[in-house]
């Protein structure tokens, strides 16, 4: 159990001191306040582990290592805020947001509130980072590892009425998802009804039909949004079955 600010966490993850530390430190430091355009731009690179610079780590930041190449997802956070006058109640809700979601591996969640930093960062990325009309919104960036490509999604405070937690969760999963320990951690948390899909795309005999059956199962998927659809390898699941679902957790 971790007791911070009135509030308990349990950690019922595994007992591995470099992700126990990671648990500590985004229940310590839950949003990481990036002050430059190059912390930015490192923080948003989801394909590289994030170097952890608060005050937990006082001598030396220990990171995930060698582990983190073998995580199936990452997904980061960045929330822009050029007035913090206007929109303290928003971070206040970043921040229970980032609490609440602490126990996943994969998520880190940052603040910058710079207004030449976000106005340079506009320039830079446009439409594919904000909103034609708004400055003040919440930018998630997520790597999977079945995707070469890095996915971005977009919150606008003025538009968005889902709480901010929700939409994070919601937001890091793909219509078609690949079923592993950290998606199905996202899964328990938004409670909705799954359908998981066993499939072996390189069965020697199988192969055709189960891509035939993925291509139709994404797109029922994109018609229903209010159900989870998932599927899972032929060999991950054996994997599960032979008890090794913990450590598919982080991977």
């Amino acid at each position: 159990m971790f007791h911070v600010d009135g509030t308990t966490y349990e950690y019922g993850e595994t007992i591995l001191k470099d992700f126990l530390m990671h648990f500590i430190n985004r229940h310590l430091y839950p949003v990481v306040l990036l002050k430059t355009t190059e912390e930015v731009e490192r923080f948003a690179d989801a394909t590289q582990e994030w170097q952890e610079n608060t005050p937990f780590y006082q001598s030396k930041y220990e990171g995930f290592g060698e582990l983190f190449s073998q995580f199936r997802k990452t997904t980061r956070v960045i929330m822009f805020v050029k007035d913090k006058g206007e929109f303290k109640e928003e971070m206040g809700q970043l921040k229970d947001a980032a609490r609440q979601l602490a126990s996943r591996d994969d998520l880190r969640i940052a603040r910058v509130s710079s207004k030449n930093v976000i106005s340079d960062l506009k320039d830079k990325y446009g439409l594919e980072w904000f909103n034609d009309d708004s400055s003040n919104m919440m930018l998630l960036i997520k790597k999977d590892m079945n995707n070469s490509k890095l996915i971005t999604k977009k919150y606008d405070f003025t538009l968005e009425v889902k709480p901010m937690a929700e939409w994070i969760s919601e937001a890091s999963l793909e219509p078609l998802e690949e079923l592993s320990g950290t998606s199905f951690k996202i899964i328990s948390r938004i409670k909705r009804p799954m359908i998981i899909a066993f499939i072996d795309r390189d069965h020697y005999k199988y192969g055709a039909e189960s891509v035939q059956a993925y291509n139709a199962i994404k797109q029922v998927a994109l018609e229903n949004p209010f159900y989870v659809f998932t599927y899972t390898e032929e060999d991950r699941y054996r994997a599960t079955k032979k008890g090794k679902w913990r450590r598919l957790t982080h991977i």
